[in-house]
């Protein structure tokens, strides 16, 4: 298992639902307030979340089994040199992580299409704000578009509006994108933690139908 990134068929089991949830929310956002120590990488040793209260009767193979059939590869689970498993989330995060492991995107051939999914009933707010990261340390975009038979890491398939970002205007703008892991897009935004709408190329309904770009100027 070490150092694998695992993809699959997603667990219908309930308690593997559970445990996954419980996994997400522990590695990218209550890390400190269940006294539990990350690396700097946000690795967390798995001995260590095996003790926790809210992971009392789960096992390694547990935790091995829901890494490898997560079709969105949330987590990598890594053996070390002395036999120990840790586990970090891949993305997602809203605690600080030093040395997540991120590869910066420079150029527009790394990263031809970034999609930002969002909701019809947020679209007005975010055509006159811009996207913010909300919670989280990144603002996220998927590669691809998530269909019903596929799911798609960075995306929520149950999105009804699609942002294309203008990826070369944005490099060009000096504001930063990375791919993490499991090949979501992820940017902090300009220093205002914002993507403004002038770097979005598009913006589509998933009725097919392209809107307008409307929003502050710059």
């Amino acid at each position: 298992m070490s150092g694998h990134r695992h993809s699959g068929g997603s667990a219908k089991d309930p308690r593997k639902v559970r445990i996954s949830k419980s996994l997400s929310w522990l590695l990218r956002h209550g890390a400190a307030e269940s006294n539990l120590s990350l690396s700097k990488e946000g690795y967390a040793r798995v001995d260590d979340i095996l003790k926790l209260d809210s992971f009392r009767n789960t096992t390694l193979d547990d935790i091995a089994e829901i890494v490898a059939s997560c079709p969105k590869q949330r987590f990598t689970l890594r053996q070390d040199s002395d036999g120990s498993y840790r586990i970090c989330a891949n993305q997602g995060h809203s605690i600080a992580v030093e040395s997540l492991e991120l590869l910066p995107i420079t150029s527009p051939e790394q990263c031809p299409q970034a999609i930002h999914g969002t909701f019809s009933r947020h679209l007005g707010s975010i055509q006159q704000k811009g996207l913010l990261p909300m919670s989280r340390n990144h603002i996220h975009f998927s590669r691809e578009v998530p269909s019903d038979d596929r799911a798609v890491s960075g995306i929520r398939p149950s999105c009804d509006v699609l942002i294309y970002l203008d990826v070369p205007k944005i490099l060009a703008a000096g504001i930063r994108l990375f791919e993490s892991a499991n090949k979501v897009i992820l940017s902090p935004g300009n220093t205002d933690r914002c993507i403004p709408p002038e770097f979005f190329a598009k913006i589509v309904h998933r009725d097919g139908k392209t809107r307008p770009k409307i929003g502050r100027s710059h």
